[in-house]
């Protein structure tokens, strides 16, 4: 999030956002007060105008899935660690008494090769 003196810009994810901060900064001065994250009491107390970028929904999906090839990002990471497959395969499991649950978060290997062969 981009905080000046005259406004608060929320940076969403694969929507242009760091490019959008780095010209707002050289045009207005101001700070980086995390990246990707909501506003705080204080600084919306400020009164300040707040933008935002958005972006196609499409195209959104595939500059995330574009950064996830390039082995980047929060996605990629949850998509090749297995501890995180596995913690939602044994929540199923436990959660599913009656029927044997064979999706790919009840299998983190299986799922992980589908997934890598996909890609």
């Amino acid at each position: 999030m981009f905080v000046s003196d005259k406004l608060i810009f929320i940076e969403l994810q694969k929507t242009g956002s760091t490019h959008v901060r780095h010209l707002l900064t050289e045009l207005l001065g101001g700070s980086l007060e995390g990246k990707h994250n909501a506003p705080t009491p204080e600084i919306l107390a400020k009164g300040l105008p707040i933008l935002g970028s958005v972006r196609n929904p499409w195209s959104w999906y595939v500059s995330l899935w574009t950064y996830g090839c390039q082995k980047k990002g929060v996605l990629y990471q949850r998509l090749i660690d297995p501890a995180r497959w596995q913690t939602k395969g044994k929540q199923a499991a436990a959660s599913d008494d009656e029927d044997e649950d064979d999706s790919p978060s009840a299998k983190p290997q299986a799922g992980l090769k589908k997934a890598r062969a996909w890609v």
